[in-house]
């Protein structure tokens, strides 16, 4: 089983840089921390641990924090999508897969190998998470102004499946 990171730097580069970027940490120091910590035990636990990423990601994170990553893909280099989409990356990097994975984030820390029902499911997720948006509407709508806004379009499967209250984090996901 491949373990997968992904960094798109569009994100940081719209949010002032690197000693402005923190995502959703205190300081921006715990997000790195955490970056570390989630690549480090990534590699103890599974070993083939693979980063998709831009230039920008491949010098910090492979360069100067030299984490243990056993292949990098420099994939993520111009993408055509706002940086407020800071997932976009995450979508590509599942994209590019050819053998079974699994993609975590950088705050996800594996202390142990996930269960083996988990890892020899057809497809699987961190949680099941109730969607509930009262002002605008159910999942379909949200995507489909999304869509718009962005100037993108829906594929036929999204919207049979988008119907529904549930969605998936995908903190982990393959």
């Amino acid at each position: 089983m491949k373990i997968v990171h992904s960094f798109w730097s569009g994100p940081l580069q719209a949010a002032g840089g690197l000693p402005r970027f923190r995502q959703y940490f205190p300081e921006p120091r715990y997000y790195w921390y955490s970056w570390v910590l989630s690549a480090g035990q990534a590699h103890k636990v599974y070993g083939d641990v693979e980063l998709v990423t831009d230039d920008f990601g491949k010098d910090l994170l492979v360069n100067q924090l030299r984490l243990p990553y056993t292949s990098v893909l420099v994939a993520l280099n111009d993408i055509p999508a706002h940086p407020g989409l800071w997932a976009y990356g995450k979508l590509i990097a599942y994209g590019l897969q050819t053998r079974p994975f699994f993609h975590i984030d950088g705050d996800v820390f594996l202390w142990k190998r996930l269960p083996a029902a988990f890892e020899n499911a057809a497809v699987g997720a961190q949680s099941a998470e109730p969607l509930s948006f009262p002002v605008y509407g159910g999942p379909l709508e949200v995507v489909r102004e999304m869509a718009e806004r962005f100037g993108m379009l829906l594929p036929p499967s999204w919207e049979r499946n988008l119907p529904h209250d549930t969605a998936y984090n995908a903190g982990i996901l393959g």
